[in-house]
């Protein structure tokens, strides 16, 4: 993390965590040890500072126009640095996504689709504000999906108990309020959980349909009945 960065609601400066006057890493160990084994998150991880930054384009009066910044504990985002390395080394990212710039592949499959008369299906997905709008279920069933141990998709579940937030602006601070969906703003962690998360429904798209199997059916074959007869058996 570069230093100079704006704190957190903890008030704590990165600096502070990259100083050589002390040993903030094994302090930091134990802490976050603590976190771990009793599954609580300081109240100041669970508060962040949203600050609404104008794209300078459009009308300044459109909420829409303006990116918002959070502002997070610096200690929870180095907290999130270990989830996510350790989260990197397990997961096998697909590669089968393209952006929507690459025309000429989408062209090139369905081009070898229709030589090979099979149907292609391709899913255009609009990520305007994606970010805002993951529902953390589809997280937690990505991170399953992609083989995560449920260890650490309970420290990932840990960081997203109850966060809340307030918006400052020029205008004044707003009152705290409850965030219940999408992955944090600013956060160490949120762009690896959003790729994992296109990545899952990415695969639930291009999983193959299973075929319903056709019930033959079954001629009913008249039972032989057995008859005794004067002079031997007769099978009707």
């Amino acid at each position: 993390m570069r230093p100079g960065k704006a704190t957190g609601p903890d008030d704590v400066a990165v600096d502070l965590w990259k100083s050589k006057l002390w040993c903030p890493a094994e302090w930091l160990a134990k802490f976050f040890n603590q976190v771990v084994a009793e599954k609580k998150v300081p109240e100041c991880w669970r508060q962040s500072t949203t600050t609404p930054i104008w794209k300078k384009k459009g009308s300044p009066a459109d909420c829409s126009n303006y990116r918002p910044i959070r502002l997070l504990s610096h200690s929870m985002k180095i907290f999130e640095r270990i989830v996510d390395g350790r989260i990197r080394d397990i997961v096998q990212l697909s590669s089968n996504q393209w952006l929507a710039k690459f025309f000429n592949q989408v062209v090139a499959e369905k081009k070898k689709h229709r030589e090979k008369q099979k149907p292609v299906h391709i899913a255009f997905l609009d990520l305007e504000k994606a970010f805002d709008r993951v529902p953390s279920d589809v997280i937690w069933y990505a991170l399953r999906r992609h083989g995560v141990p449920e260890e650490l998709i309970e420290w990932a579940r840990i960081l997203y108990s109850f966060p809340k937030s307030r918006v400052q602006a020029a205008a004044g601070t707003s009152m705290e309020f409850p965030i219940s969906v999408g992955v944090h703003q600013g956060s160490a962690l949120s762009p690896l959980l959003f790729v994992v998360a296109m990545d899952a429904i990415t695969r639930d798209l291009q999983k193959p349909k299973k075929k319903k199997k056709k019930k033959k059916k079954k001629k009913k074959k008249k039972k032989k009945k057995k008859k005794k007869m004067s002079g031997g058996n007769v099978f009707i």
